[in-house]
């Protein structure tokens, strides 16, 4: 409750100074849409991700687009539900949270995403459990002569999590889907009531003083680049991360520098608006756009989405597709 309180808190001195300003661009009546990010996507790598993102936003609307990102993921679940921004890019956990809010659910949409020639079913992303290759977590899985299936619930995952026990283990952040809500999944098939039984509640994982059979904590800078950094340093014995951070300041040069112990395919994020602060009008119109959007009929700037050093789209076959609430529900369920 307290930690709650504290991430509103943040969030709303994060956007004390802008609240007045914002509210004056609500819907149609206004010429200016605020498009926020996470921490994660907020390095000078993921410029150009952004920046395209707004670009197409604005071809879409006419209306000038204010990239901010925030400090913290609750910041910016706190920010979309109030309306203090229009719209934001993240993981599908911090939508599924803002859209399950008793404040968020009658306003809080999600609009698009993006996949393999925009294909539903390859709209994911790969995130892992591991540890550094060669860490003494490492050696004590491969001298126990575990093996390396990867086949989600499979005997040689669960023998690997069990090694798990009695290790410091780091999450991203409590908000986030494959640095939180998947490893938190994996972990409770393993050690919850229908596993080992050393922990009767899943939730619990999101407080560390009530896992007494591990070390929890999270990433040190709040983010998976953060996260990974940790894993590689040996700060932690095993953590959770994604895809797509291998970026400056990231000392790892890769997956190939850790051992897998779980890995899952989480759906891509979301573009996701607060319906009421952005307008039906302005919603239909970014729907129609990003549906027919490919790299070929891209502006300039909304080109980078496809060719950018950080961008999350991994080539020019990926499209946007529309998805509803139901493409994230696999996340309520973890």
């Amino acid at each position: 409750m307290k930690k709650r309180f504290l991430a509103v808190l943040l969030g709303s001195v994060l956007f004390l100074g802008t609240k007045v300003e914002t509210q004056a661009f609500f819907g149609s009546k206004g010429d200016k849409l605020i498009l926020g990010f996470l921490p994660t996507e907020g390095g000078a790598e993921f410029e150009g991700f952004r920046d395209g993102l707004a670009a197409e936003i604005e071809k879409a609307t006419g209306k000038k687009v204010e990239v901010r990102t925030t400090d913290s993921y609750e910041a910016l679940i706190d920010a979309m539900i109030a309306g203090e921004m229009h719209l934001a890019f993240s993981g599908g956990n911090q939508y599924i949270m803002a859209k399950d809010d008793e404040k968020g659910k009658d306003n809080i949409e999600v609009v698009f995403t993006y996949g393999p020639n925009g294909d539903k079913e390859q709209a994911g992303y790969q995130g892992w459990i591991t540890t550094k290759k060669g860490s003494k977590l490492h050696q004590e899985i491969k001298s126990a002569g575990i093996g390396d299936d990867l086949t989600p619930e499979g005997k040689d995952e669960m023998e690997r999590i069990k090694f798990l026990k009695g290790k410091r283990f780091s999450f991203v952040s409590p908000t986030s889907s494959s640095g939180f809500k998947v490893p938190r999944a994996i972990l409770n098939t393993t050690f919850g009531i229908e596993g080992t039984k050393d922990i009767t509640n899943k939730d619990d994982f999101a407080n560390p003083q009530r896992v007494k059979f591990m070390d929890i904590t999270f990433s040190p800078t709040g983010d998976h680049q953060g996260n990974i950094n940790a894993i590689f340093n040996e700060s932690v014995d095993a953590g959770a991360f994604c895809e797509g951070y291998f970026v400056n300041g990231v000392d790892a040069k890769g997956i190939e520098d850790f051992y897998v112990l779980a890995r899952r395919v989480v759906p891509n994020g979301p573009v996701w608006v607060n319906v009421e602060a952005i307008g039906s009008d302005n919603l239909d119109k970014i729907k129609v756009h990003f549906k027919n959007l490919t790299y070929e009929k891209a502006s300039e700037k909304g080109k980078q989405l496809w060719t950018s050093k950080g961008t999350l789209l991994k080539d020019k076959t990926e499209s946007f597709l529309l998805v509803d609430d139901g493409f994230y529900e696999i996340l309520r369920q973890m």
